[in-house]
Parts: structure tokens; C-alpha cells; sequence
């Protein structure tokens, strides 16, 4: 298997695992998961509604390009570059994309 579809497996495979969206079946406000194979996008996010306002929350969303995967954002408590690691994707494939590119080379990951 090549590395991208290896690592778009491993997004989807996150994506999916954290999403639960079973657990959550009949409430107000619901966890929504995304993936887009063939794009390289896998997204969780909340939609709904809650005390009369709407929700639509992306919390968790990785892109896989360029032979990287890209943690656009992460407000979980996960640590998701970690998590990446574990599952054999190297540093210096992971990208903090949420942090400023100028940031990016304190990270200890891959600047881009």
C-alpha cells in the first residue's frame, strides 16, 4: 500500500474511531463524521441545535496532502499528532497546520 492511501486510512480510521456517531443518536446537537477519500479530508464536527441557537462546530479535522497529514484543527483533548505516531506515521509527516507556518519549526513536527 502507498503511503498516502495508508495515511488516508489511518485519518479515516481516527476520524471514525473518535467520532462515535452512534453514541450520540437522538440528541439535540449530534457528532457528524466526514470523510473524503478521494479529497484527502476527514472531518468531526458537532451541528445542531442547542438552547434555541445553532451549532456547527468542526473540532477534529486532518487532511491528507502533499505525502503529509495535515492536523488542520484539533480542539479535543486528544493528542492527535501522538495518536498518528503511534499508528507508524513518522514526525516529519505530521503538520501542525493550525499553527502559524513561522511557528511551525518549534513544533518538533513537519513545517509543511
Amino acid at each position: 500500500m502507498d503511503k498516502i492511501t495508508q495515511y488516508k486510512k489511518i485519518a479515516r480510521q481516527l476520524i471514525e474511531q473518535y467520532g462515535a456517531p452512534d453514541q450520540n443518536e437522538g440528541a439535540e446537537v449530534q457528532t457528524a463524521v466526514v470523510t473524503d477519500d478521494q479529497h484527502g479530508h476527514y472531518i468531526l464536527l458537532n451541528l445542531g441545535w442547542q438552547d434555541n441557537h445553532r451549532t456547527y462546530f468542526p473540532y477534529l479535522h486532518l487532511d491528507v496532502r502533499n505525502g503529509k497529514i495535515f492536523v488542520e484543527k484539533n480542539h479535543t483533548e486528544i493528542a492527535i499528532a501522538k495518536e498518528l505516531e503511534r499508528l507508524g506515521v513518522p514526525k516529519d509527516d505530521i503538520v501542525l497546520a493550525f499553527h502559524a507556518p513561522y511557528k511551525r519549526q518549534f513544533s518538533g513536527y513537519a513545517v509543511a
